[in-house]
């Protein structure tokens, strides 16, 4: 390591399909501009993209990496391309260009605009699924604070699921991602034209933070008993109608052993026990420089989706008020920024998801 370079710890931004912010803490040896790569593929979505950003010498702040130009490629010799609406180095797979098929393997191929070229290694999809069911509950825990030990009590939405395997001669290795779809209606001020701000429906990961995996190995049977997912408080998003989706994706072993080592670092209290922070070995390099180090991951998954309805009705514990009621005389400025404009909430949009 060069005299002058610094360590820090980044915060590398993993969105995952619904558009959720999910931090994972990299210790990196380096002054920034580390090429930041995450890649999603499945047989079952209409929103898979590659997120491209570089490090900086900030910590915890990233730089898009746009302009670049981003194919996919399946092991038949077809071509697939992303493109991108935006500065933000998100680039969106079109899906009318290659058809993403179970059994197939497929590679990432990025070449930036300052002309590097990237690749990762072939990811196959697997041909067989583990399915789940979903189940909600609602619960009253106690939280200690860490402060002088004080325990807070706090009402929260429970997910859990069981798994079942299509083939038990087969191995499976599982990742859950349960993601939370609300309606959010900005408050409605009064004007001459009597017009009402249009809604967002919002998406948003539930307790990104608990990574949840499944390895089937040594596992006997065809159902995994139910397990938790994650949890998350009552909150305004509780008002009216939610939509839970858990999916359920089948992956490689490589992806798996990638998302293990990042669960690692989630679940990384501070002990001097603990693994140490470092960079995760993904699977995107260089093509001209294999000893570059490339953050982050491409994998292609066999994605299969559960939902369940949860009504305002349905919670036996009170749900806060409609922050954004309108209240005559209220300043503007003393509303939430979200009920001014909603599309500031993470995972917003004006689009209604044909499932809610």
């Amino acid at each position: 390591m060069s005299g002058n370079a610094k360590r820090y710890f980044y915060l590398i931004v993993v969105f995952i399909l619904a558009g959720c912010v999910e931090p994972i803490e990299f210790d990196i040896d380096r002054e920034g501009r580390q090429l930041v790569v995450y890649g999603h593929i499945d047989d079952g979505s209409d929103r898979m993209f590659v997120q491209l950003s570089r490090t900086t010498a900030v910590p915890n702040r990233f730089q898009p990496e746009p302009g670049a130009r981003v194919t996919l490629h399946d092991n038949l010799g077809n071509e697939g391309r992303f493109f991108s609406a935006n500065d933000e180095g998100i680039y969106y797979y079109s899906e009318f260009t290659m058809q993403i098929v179970p059994g197939r393997s497929y590679v990432l191929r990025i070449r930036t605009a300052g002309g590097d070229f990237y690749e990762s290694v072939p990811e196959e999809i697997p041909l067989h699924q583990a399915q789940s069911d979903i189940y909600v509950n609602f619960a009253r825990i106690e939280v200690n604070t860490g402060s002088f030990n004080a325990v807070i009590t706090k009402d929260v939405m429970q997910v859990s699921a069981e798994t079942f395997l299509e083939d038990p001669s087969k191995q499976y290795y599982v990742r859950y991602t349960p993601i939370q779809t609300f309606r959010f209606d900005p408050t409605n001020f009064p004007d001459i034209f009597n017009t009402i701000p249009p809604a967002c429906f919002v998406n948003r990961r539930i307790q990104p933070e608990n990574l949840v995996l499944f390895n089937s190995n040594g596992f006997q049977g065809t159902a995994v008993p139910r397990q938790f997912i994650a949890q998350n408080e009552i909150d305004y998003a509780f008002i009216a109608k939610n939509v839970i989706t858990l999916e359920t994706h089948s992956m490689t072993p490589q992806a798996y052993d990638y998302w293990r080592k990042i669960r690692i670092l989630l679940n990384n209290n501070g002990s001097i026990f603990d693994t140490p922070p470092a960079a995760v070995k993904g699977n995107i390099f260089n093509i001209n420089d294999p000893d570059e180090q490339v953050l982050g991951y491409f994998e292609a998954t066999n994605k299969s989706i559960s939902r369940v309805t949860a009504w305002r009705g349905d919670f036996p514990y009170p749900v806060p008020d409609d922050p954004c009621i309108y209240i005559p005389g209220q300043d503007e400025e003393k509303y939430l920024r979200e009920c001014i404009d909603c599309r500031i909430l993470e995972g917003s949009t004006f689009n209604q998801p044909s499932f809610y």
